[in-house]
């Protein structure tokens, strides 16, 4: 079956999600390569992912590599619940359902708050993968293969890892 987007708008109304790591719940907007910053306002840009390790009081990154806008509505959502930037949206929206973690994924994890998903795998529950002959998600993967490769060069070439939680506003540090 292949994914079709079924223009609920469901996802540009609900950008924050809270994410289980190590530590505890962080709360997560959505996800935004560098140069993908601009295309919102500046005050509603936070860091989302940072390597390295700075700072011995305060301990941070030393170098950010991903932003996140911290609304929860997307500006760019227009009227029938279309986007207003479609040929320039983040690349994060391109790859939507599907969902980027940071370890390998042989499997395919899809949000589980996706009408499209809950309308043709009422079965699932939140957390399974959906077996790979079930669901043709074969457009949406380059761009999952795209932001996972960006954040493995810098899991790879630093040995810490951090993230940043809209909640309280500071960094945690998770790998």
């Amino acid at each position: 079956m292949k994914f079709e987007c079924l223009k609920c708008g469901f996802c540009c109304r609900n950008l924050n999600i809270e994410c289980e790591i190590k530590i505890g719940t962080v709360k997560l907007g959505l996800f935004l390569m560098p140069g993908e910053s601009k295309l919102f306002s500046f005050k509603d840009i936070e860091p989302m992912y940072g390597a390295g390790l700075k700072g011995r009081a305060r301990p941070r990154p030393e170098v950010v590599f991903a932003y996140q806008f911290s609304g929860n509505v997307c500006l760019h959502l227009g009227e029938n619940n279309l986007c207003k930037i479609y040929d320039y949206r983040p690349i994060a929206c391109k790859e939507y359902p599907l969902e980027v973690m940071l370890k390998p994924f042989p499997n395919l994890a899809i949000d589980p708050r996706c009408c499209w998903k809950k309308k043709h795998f009422p079965n699932q529950e939140p957390g399974d993968t959906l077996p790979k002959a079930s669901a043709d998600l074969s457009e949406l993967r380059p761009y999952m293969n795209i932001v996972y490769d960006y954040i493995k060069r810098f899991a790879e070439r630093y040995n810490t890892m951090w993230i940043y939680d809209l909640q309280s506003n500071q960094w945690y540090k998770f790998a």
